[in-house]
């Protein structure tokens, strides 16, 4: 989820250049397509990388968390670009900004690594059903199909 993370954030920021380099209405009806399918595809992945990268002991503090950060970015960022416009004359410095934080989420996502997390997998608890069948099979749980078929 992490990779298509990164294509997600890549995209969204192609649309974006383009809209920055060729400021044109026509244009800005191919640029707004690539970035909002992009948009809605990498929201969705949010809580899918937070359980591959934390798992689900601590899931819903770590989803409570982002989902916080993403609301107030999504109340302070038009705030902001209203500024930097009014300062500017133009939106394409505020455009460079958000291709920014979008470059550093793409790092942070191809650095990271998931945090390896105790298997919950039955044939490791001792004494369970699971384990006693391994131990006696001298196979694993999936030995057991090919015998039967």
């Amino acid at each position: 989820a992490r990779y298509v993370l990164i294509g997600g954030l890549v995209t969204q920021s192609v649309g974006i250049m383009i809209m920055i380099i060729f400021p044109t209405s026509n244009v800005v009806w191919l640029a707004a397509p690539i970035y909002g399918l992009a948009l809605g595809g990498t929201g969705v992945l949010f809580a899918l990388i937070i359980q591959e990268t934390f798992g689900l002991k601590n899931f819903g503090t770590i989803f409570g968390i982002t989902s916080m950060a993403t609301a107030g970015s999504a109340l302070l960022g038009p705030l902001m670009v209203g500024v930097i416009f009014d300062m500017t004359g133009s939106y394409a410095p505020a455009f460079w900004i958000v291709i920014g934080i979008f470059t550093v989420g793409m790092l942070a996502a191809g650095f990271a690594k998931p945090v390896v997390q105790p298997s919950t997998d039955s044939a490791s608890y001792p004494g369970s059903t699971a384990a006693a069948y391994t131990a006696s099979s001298g196979g694993d749980l999936t030995s057991r199909g090919a015998e039967n078929e």
